[in-house]
C-alpha cells in the first residue's frame, strides 16, 4: 500500500507524537509498505528531504513548537496527490489536517486520524480558552472528525473522551502506540552513569527518582517537588532529576528555590535522543503526576528500561501500571511520599518490580503496533471499496447466515479475495465467469443452474453436512436425510467442491458425490485476531466480573451439537470459575431441553448472547480459557480465532480436529465432562502449559490470506478449462 503519514510536528522536534510517527514508518516500511510524510516546517523554508515534505510556517506563539503553515504546498500536494496514495493518516486535528483532508478528497483514499491529545488540559495556552467548554470541545471535535473514515485512539482512556464528544464505538479503534524496546533494554555503560551522577551532583548512595517529559503546566511537576518535601523532611537520601524543558520550567526553578531543595531536586533541559536511555538506567524509580497523558510513552520506555512507577492515579495507566507488580498509583501527597519511602526500604520488591517492568513493556513493542495499524488500514480500505460499489459481495443469502460460522467465512473470503484483486460481483445481471455460492438455499441452487446454462463455471462451498445439521434445530433429527439429499443435489452442481477440512472432505465422498473435491480452510485473520490486553478491564467491567475471576468462555449457536448442555452442566460442577457463552438462537428453533439450559439459574454462568465481532475478539482477549465441547464441525471457525488470539483451548476429541491440532501440543482434548473437568481445573491453575504460541502458529498456517491464494488458483484452473 501507499500510505501517506500528515503531522503538524516531526523532526527535528522531539516529542511522543514525533516518536509515534517514527516507530510508524518505520513498521510500514518494514512491511514492505510505500510511506510519504507531508509535515509542517519547523522554519521559514519549504523543501523536501527525502520521502518527507515541509510546508514553511511561522511561530504560533501559543505553545513551544507549534508553528501555522504560511504555504498551501500547491506543488507538493499535487505530486502526493498523483503518486495516489491509498491511506492517509493523521496524527494532527490542526493545521496539516487540512492538507490530508484535501489530497482525501482529490484521491478517494482512505483517511485516518490518531487522537494523541486531550485539548481540554491545553485550553490556558489559547487566548479566552478558560471560556471554552468541555462541551464546546467535544462539538467542535466531532465535527472536525467528522470526515474521517476511522480514528485510533492509544488508550481506553481516550476512546471513553471521544465517545462523551459523541463519537460511536465503530468509529473508534483503540490501538497503543508502540516503542522501540531494544534503545531502552540494552544495559548503559557504568562510566556514562557515573558521569550523569557527576554532573547532576548525585551522590552514588542517594536513589533517584526520575521525571522525563515536557515541562508544561498540565503535567504537574510541582506536585512532585512538593512531594521530595515530605521526603527530605523524613530524613530520605534521594534526588530528583528532572529530564525536559517547556514553558513552566522557569516557575518549576523558581518553586526549588523557594522550598530551598536545590540541593535535591536537579534540572537537566532537554536531553538529547541518544542519551535519554542513559537517564532511565540512571533512576531508581520512575515518578509521574500528570493526568493530562493519553497514553504517555515516557511510561513504557521507564518499564523497558526496567523502573519501577510511582505515578498519580489515571485511566490511561491500564494495561501499564500493575499495583504491586511493577510500582504504584498515589491520589494525594501523602501517598506519594509514604509509597515512595516504602519501596524504597524493600530491596527484594524492588528486585522483583524491575524484572516485572521489562515483561510489561514487551506489550508495546513498535512489530505489534505496526500490525494493528495495518490491520486497520486493510479493513478501512475494504470497507471503502464496499460502500463506493467498487467490489461488491460475491454470494448472496449473507445475511441469512451472518450470525453463523458461514457468514464469518463469507465476509473473510470476500474480504482476501480483494487484496488478491479479484472482481466480485452480487449482481446475476453484471457479467462474470465464475459463480461462487456459499449457501445451500433454493435461490443459490437456481443461481447455479442458470450459470450452468449459459456455460459458466459453479463453485460450491461446502460448509455443510448431514452430520454437522443433525442435533441443532427442532426437527433437524427428523429431516437430516432430506438435507442430505439436498445438499447433494446442490453440490453434484458444481465445476468445483471447496470444504474446510479432510474430515469434510471424507463426508462428502462418503455420500458418493464424485465432483472434483478440494480442502481449502475457512481462514482467519491473524492480523485482526491477537491478544490485547488492555480490553480485559473494559470487558470485565461490561460483564460484571472480577479482575480475579477466572473465565471459561465458548461461542456458538444454541445448539445441542455445540456442547452447550456439557457446558452447563460444567458450569454447576466448578462454581469457582466464571462461565460465558456468545452466540443465539430463537428459542422457537431450538429443542425444550436446550431453551432449559440456556435458563438455567446459576451465579456463575452468562450467556451473553449474539455479539458483534469486536465485541468477540475483546472476549477472547479478556477470557481465561476458550472451551469448544462441539460434538460435530466442518472445521470451526471459533477454534481459528480463539488460536489466533493466543487464548489457551480445550476441544472435544473429534475426527475433524485430527492431522491438523495436536493433543498437548496445540490444544487439549477430551472425551466427556469428566476429562474437560481435570483440563479445566489445570489450565486455570497453571498446572500444565498453556499452548498459546503453538496454537498462534497453527492459525497462521490458515491465515486467510493464505486462503485467498489458493482460492485464485482454483479460480484461474477453472477459467482455463473454459478456455
Amino acid at each position: 500500500m501507499k500510505i501517506l503519514i500528515t503531522t503538524d510536528l516531526f523532526r527535528p522536534a522531539i516529542n511522543g507524537v514525533v516518536t509515534s510517527v517514527l516507530n510508524l514508518e518505520r513498521e510500514l516500511e518494514k512491511n514492505g509498505h510505500e510511506v510519504k510524510i507531508l509535515a509542517v516546517s519547523a522554519t521559514c523554508s519549504t523543501y523536501q528531504m527525502e520521502n518527507v515534505y515541509y510546508i514553511r510556517s511561522v511561530p504560533a506563539k501559543i505553545y513551544p513548537d507549534v508553528r501555522i503553515p504560511v504555504s498551501r504546498g500547491r506543488a507538493y500536494v499535487q505530486e502526493i496527490i498523483e503518486w495516489n496514495p491509498d491511506v492517509i493518516h493523521s496524527q494532527c486535528e490542526f493545521f496539516s489536517f487540512g492538507f490530508a483532508k484535501r489530497i482525501a478528497r482529490k484521491t478517494g483514499a482512505i483517511l485516518l486520524h490518531t487522537y494523541h491529545t486531550l485539548y481540554e488540559q491545553y485550553t490556558e495556552y489559547v487566548p479566552f480558552g478558560k471560556n471554552v467548554s468541555r462541551e464546546m470541545l467535544g462539538k467542535w471535535m466531532k465535527m472536525r472528525l467528522s470526515c474521517v473514515d476511522a480514528v485510533i485512539a492509544p488508550t481506553k482512556k481516550v476512546e471513553r473522551t471521544l465517545r462523551e464528544y459523541g463519537l460511536t464505538e465503530s468509529e473508534i479503534a483503540v490501538i497503543p502506540s508502540g516503542i522501540c524496546l531494544d534503545k531502552f533494554q540494552q544495559p548503559c555503560e557504568e562510566e556514562k552513569i557515573k558521569q550523569l551522577r557527576i554532573k547532576y551532583d548525585i551522590p552514588q548512595e542517594a536513589r533517584v527518582l526520575l521525571s522525563l517529559g515536557r515541562l508544561g503546566f498540565e503535567k504537574r511537576v510541582d506536585e512532585l517537588i512538593y512531594g521530595m518535601c515530605h521526603l527530605v523532611k523524613h530524613g530520605e537520601n534521594v534526588r530528583l532529576l528532572i529530564v525536559g524543558d517547556g514553558p513552566a520550567r522557569a516557575s518549576l526553578e523558581e518553586l526549588t528555590e523557594k522550598l530551598r531543595l536545590g540541593t535535591y531536586v536537579k534540572f537537566t533541559g532537554m536531553a538529547a535522543p541518544e542519551d535519554i536511555a542513559n537517564y532511565y538506567q540512571l533512576g531508581d524509580l520512575f515518578v509521574c503526576a500528570s493526568t493530562s497523558e493519553t497514553q504517555g510513552l515516557t511510561y513504557i520506555e521507564a518499564m523497558a528500561s526496567g523502573l519501577p512507577l510511582v505515578c498519580r492515579k489515571d485511566a490511561c495507566l491500564y494495561g501499564v501500571l500493575e499495583e504491586g507488580g511493577n510500582g504504584y498509583s498515589y491520589e494525594n501527597l501523602n501517598e506519594f511520599s509514604e509509597i515512595v519511602s516504602r519501596i524504597l526500604k524493600e530491596p527484594l520488591w524492588m528486585e522483583k518490580a524491575v524484572e516485572h517492568s521489562r515483561n510489561n513493556a514487551r506489550k508495546f513493542g513498535t512489530e505489534q503496533f505496526g500490525n494493528m495499524v495495518l490491520n486497520l488500514y486493510q479493513k478501512e480500505v475494504w470497507r471503502g471499496e464496499y460502500e463506493r460499489n467498487e467490489s461488491i459481495a460475491y454470494a448472496k443469502n449473507e445475511k441469512i447466515v451472518s450470525r453463523s460460522g458461514v457468514g464469518r467465512a463469507m465476509f473473510m473470503q470476500k474480504n482476501a479475495l480483494k487484496s488478491e484483486q479479484v472482481e466480485l460481483t452480487c449482481d446475476p445481471r453484471e457479467d462474470f465467469d465464475i459463480v461462487h455460492l456459499n449457501t445451500v438455499f433454493p435461490s443459490d441452487y437456481h443461481m447455479a443452474k442458470k450459470a450452468k446454462r449459459e456455460g459458466k463455471k459453479v463453485v460450491y462451498h461446502a460448509h455443510s453436512t448431514k452430520e454437522d445439521f443433525r442435533n441443532s434445530f427442532v426437527g433437524s433429527n427428523l429431516t437430516a436425510p432430506l438435507f442430505k439429499w439436498w445438499i447433494m443435489k446442490c453440490y453434484q452442481m458444481a465445476d468445483l467442491i471447496l470444504t474446510p477440512t479432510e474430515y469434510s472432505k471424507s463426508l462428502l465422498n462418503g455420500y458418493g458425490i464424485k465432483n472434483p473435491i478440494e480442502v481449502i480452510s475457512n481462514g482467519v485473520d491473524t492480523c485482526e485476531f491477537q491478544k490485547n490486553v488492555l480490553d480485559r478491564e473494559s470487558f470485565r467491567r461490561k460483564y460484571g466480573f472480577r479482575n480475579e475471576d477466572k473465565i471459561v468462555m465458548s461461542v456458538g449457536l444454541y445448539f445441542e451439537r455445540k456442547g452447550i448442555l456439557d457446558f452447563v452442566e460444567l458450569a454447576g460442577r466448578m462454581p469457582e470459575y466464571q462461565f460465558i457463552w456468545f452466540g443465539y438462537t430463537p428459542e422457537l428453533q431450538i429443542p425444550k431441553k436446550v431453551r432449559d439450559a440456556i435458563h438455567t439459574d446459576l451465579p456463575n454462568l452468562t450467556f451473553a448472547g449474539y455479539v458483534p465481532k469486536e465485541e468477540l475478539k475483546k472476549a477472547y482477549s479478556s477470557c481465561d480459557l476458550f472451551l469448544f465441547p462441539s460434538y460435530e464441525e466442518t472445521e470451526g471457525i471459533v477454534v481459528l480465532e480463539a488460536l489466533s488470539s493466543q487464548i489457551p483451548v480445550i476441544l472435544r476429541d473429534i475426527p475433524v480436529y485430527k492431522n491438523w491440532l495436536e493433543d498437548g501440543r496445540d490444544v487439549y482434548k477430551c472425551k466427556n465432562n469428566d476429562e474437560f473437568w481435570v483440563r479445566v481445573h489445570q489450565i486455570l491453575q497453571c498446572q500444565i502449559p498453556l499452548l498459546t504460541d503453538s496454537g498462534r502458529m497453527r492459525a497462521k498456517e490458515r491465515d486467510v490470506l493464505c486462503q485467498a491464494k489458493k482460492l485464485k488458483y482454483y479460480y484461474s484452473a477453472l477459467c482455463k478449462k473454459n478456455a
